[in-house]
């Protein structure tokens, strides 16, 4: 799962830490779908994502999009209201393309 979550960082240039992951079947049988939880740290703020699918992998790989795209939410919420945050100059391009609707 590091090497998912390496391209996942290396291709939105946000990077995480994985805190904390979990998966467990929420069916039963070769169709079993797997739910994934993972809890990512981002510059000091932790984010919780779930990923559903019936592999692992894909699930996996949604969940930390998942908290990817929830600092994406918060952090364009936040500079729509408060204005631009300076910290943020670095990864502009990113956030640039992260926060088109």
């Amino acid at each position: 799962m590091d090497a998912i979550f390496k391209v996942i960082d290396r291709l939105s240039g946000i990077h995480g830490v994985l805190k904390d992951y979990k998966v467990s079947a929420v069916s039963q049988g070769k169709d079993a779908l797997a739910n994934v939880v993972v809890k990512v740290e981002f510059d000091g703020k932790t984010i919780i994502g779930h990923g559903l699918d019936i592999d692992t992998m894909t699930a996996s790989a949604r969940a930390y999009i998942g908290c990817a795209k929830q600092l994406r939410k918060n952090h364009c919420d936040k500079s729509k209201s408060e204005g631009f945050d300076p910290a943020w100059q670095i990864k502009a391009r990113i956030r640039a393309l992260m926060c088109k609707h």
